[in-house]
């Protein structure tokens, strides 16, 4: 099995994603299950009053309906991620944000988030939980339907670095966090970025099926790579490699 963080050049346009990784996730249906346990957030989480500095401006990337999500790589190898969604003509009024476990042999490696920021319309929301590791999740109630929503945060474990054949290459796996709710099962964007100024480069996009197999996608935008997953998007890993940006 060939290191996927080797240069692009180097590789055949098709490969099989290796067994320790076929688990990862990109989960886009509403959670049901109350398996893993559900965190509610407080009623007084909501800011009493609209401030329109906080009003969630939506990129065109964002599909109608649809996801938006823009993971930044850092140099500690950790993703600073914006998630954008419009849920178009229907109506959210509440969605559940759960934190995918990683895949592995053995016990499953531990993925961390936090500095949670979530915004709605013109409200920014109180943050719910301190951090969610892997197989935690939260409902978040917005107390009213709205049309745009921003989540920012940051995500620990994400990032597996190369140890031998590339160093100081990794592969970011941007599909661990599953945000679940009307109108989110429908077209996700998924782009790959590094911080500007500090280096680095992302070299490549693979998206998969539920099978496992792995294909090049996406195409090259300024700083970063870019691709979309359309329809329901369960159990499809979206992977890119990247050169890690210095600290």
């Amino acid at each position: 099995m060939r290191d996927l963080t080797e240069p692009a050049s180097r590789r055949p346009p098709r490969w099989v994603w290796p067994r320790t990784a076929a688990t990862v996730l990109v989960a886009a249906a509403v959670v049901v299950s109350t398996a893993w346990g559900v965190d509610r957030w407080r009623d007084d989480s909501v800011a009493g009053a609209p401030d329109r500095s906080a009003v969630v401006q939506l990129p065109r990337l964002v599909p109608s309906p649809g996801v938006l999500v823009r993971s930044r790589v850092r140099a500690d190898a950790s993703l600073r991620v914006t998630q954008w969604i419009r849920p178009g003509s229907v109506l959210l009024s509440e969605l559940t944000l759960r934190v995918l476990p990683a895949p592995g042999d053995g016990p499953p490696a531990a993925i961390e988030l936090r500095d949670l920021r979530i915004r709605a319309d013109a409200r920014v929301l109180a943050e719910p939980v301190a951090e969610l590791v892997s197989g935690q999740r939260v409902a978040v109630p917005f107390y009213g339907y709205v049309r745009a929503i921003r989540l920012d945060y940051v995500l620990e474990g994400a990032v597996i670095r190369s140890e031998s054949s590339a160093p100081g290459r990794g592969l970011a796996r941007l599909n661990l966090v599953q945000v679940a709710g009307p109108g989110t099962d429908q077209t996700h964007v998924f782009e790959t970025r590094v911080l500007e100024r500090r280096g680095g480069s992302v070299l490549s996009m693979a998206c998969g099926d539920v099978t496992g197999v792995l294909q090049s996608c996406g195409r090259g935008v300024a700083r970063g790579w870019q691709t979309s997953v359309h329809g329901s998007a369960t159990a499809r890993p979206v992977v890119s490699v990247v050169d890690l940006p210095s600290a």
